[in-house]
């Protein structure tokens, strides 16, 4: 097998945790992190769990009902490839013998370390993969991120609601994801009172900024499902020459960004995850303060999914009163927790039971334009 090799970017980090009800035999809980190092996030995640089971180490310290368990937290690198990703999940399985994993957050990796996770009955909370395929026929598999699909039918339904008729969507035709998400909608607009055009442009050959600069069409929405290095020019280019009325944005969030957000007011994000995590609520403001005076920096995008789903697995894992890696998937699948991305119940498929929200970012606020129904099948 050619591939790279595995990264433990933390060497068996040992906390003391003290967590209800779990057997007297099985004073460990082992959970494995799996992330991109190669991602800009990807301490921040590693940060922000932490800080959720140091936060719920306190809230129970004081209480002598509880029983004293010791997390062991292994942080490995999933690389760049889904072989790397296939090898590491399989040495937190088979040598590390965790029973749960936070992570991938990357589709990449998320795809073939679901497989192996299911294959061995480790529960797995993804914090970032929005692939149908991820969770799909998978009873062990979990996510605290909406599906691919949800985010088109938002965007596809709030458009409708609009009336706008003249829509675009510029892809990038080098990135799986952005292809990806072009072919959703298309497919979907296909059944919709509207159609939508399509443009395909590769980065490197500035072939969205020759679109704009010389064709100045205009529209009355357009979509940017792409990734925020793509997005800062392509936002200001929009705005710039004034090609949109209503620009929409699939779940992207970075502090790059935030700034011209506030900015450009036509900018619709959709997505249950990052806006929230810059909201005036009293519960995202305390988790930044508490994060800034841990770490001494500020929280990125992936902070605060990460956060939640260390959560999730904290209070299924409190729940368990026989062997954890026994009654840890019930538990999930009874999981009803109220974090910084909003409310996490799952379905039956282990996705969000909620559904979609979309956001306008104007005069400093995060406000919520429009929800999309539930998720609950």
């Amino acid at each position: 097998m050619n591939s790279r090799p595995m990264k433990v970017i933390a060497i068996c980090v040992f906390w003391l945790f003290t967590l209800i009800g779990c057997s007297e035999k099985n004073n460990d809980f082992k959970v494995g992190v799996i992330v991109d190092k190669g991602g800009a996030q990807w301490e921040s995640k590693v940060n922000a769990i932490k800080l959720a089971f140091e936060e719920y180490n306190s809230s129970v310290a004081d209480d002598s009902n509880v029983k004293i368990i010791r997390f062991e937290l292994f942080v490995l690198d999933s690389g760049e490839s889904a072989e790397n990703a296939m090898d590491i999940t399989r040495s937190l399985v088979y040598e590390k013998h965790v029973n749960a994993i936070i992570g991938p957050n990357t589709t990449r990796a998320a795809l073939p370390a679901s497989v192996i996770a299911q294959n061995t009955e480790v529960a797995m909370i993804s914090d970032g993969s929005t692939h149908p395929l991820t969770t799909l026929d998978k009873d062990f598999i979990f996510r605290v991120v909406p599906t691919d699909e949800q985010l088109v039918d938002a965007v596809i339904s709030h458009i409708h609601e609009s009336s706008n008729k003249k829509i675009a969507l510029f892809y990038d035709k080098t990135n799986v994801y952005s292809r990806g998400a072009a072919s959703l909608f298309r497919n979907k607009s296909e059944k919709s009172s509207f159609s939508i055009q399509l443009f395909e442009y590769t980065p490197n050959e500035n072939s969205f900024e020759k679109f704009i600069e010389h064709e100045q069409q205009k529209f009355d929405a357009v979509i940017l499902p792409n990734f925020v290095k793509d997005l800062e020019i392509q936002l200001q280019l929009l705005s710039n020459n004034q090609i949109a009325t209503k620009i929409y944005i699939l779940d992207t969030w970075d502090f790059k960004l935030q700034k011209l957000l506030h900015e450009k007011d036509q900018v619709i994000i959709t997505g249950v995850t990052h806006p929230l995590l810059f909201s005036q609520s009293s519960k995202a403001q305390l988790f930044i303060e508490k994060y800034k005076a841990r770490y001494g920096g500020t929280p990125d995008k992936s902070s605060a999914v990460s956060y939640d789903a260390a959560n999730v697995l904290i209070r299924a894992v409190s729940k368990s009163k026989v062997e954890p890696k026994k009654s840890l998937k019930a538990h999930l699948f009874e999981t009803n927790y109220d974090g910084l991305i909003g409310n996490i119940q799952f379905n039956k498929q282990g996705d969000l039971a909620r559904g979609v929200s979309l956001y306008q970012i104007t005069q400093n606020q995060v406000i919520e334009v429009s929800s999309n129904g539930s998720n609950k099948e």
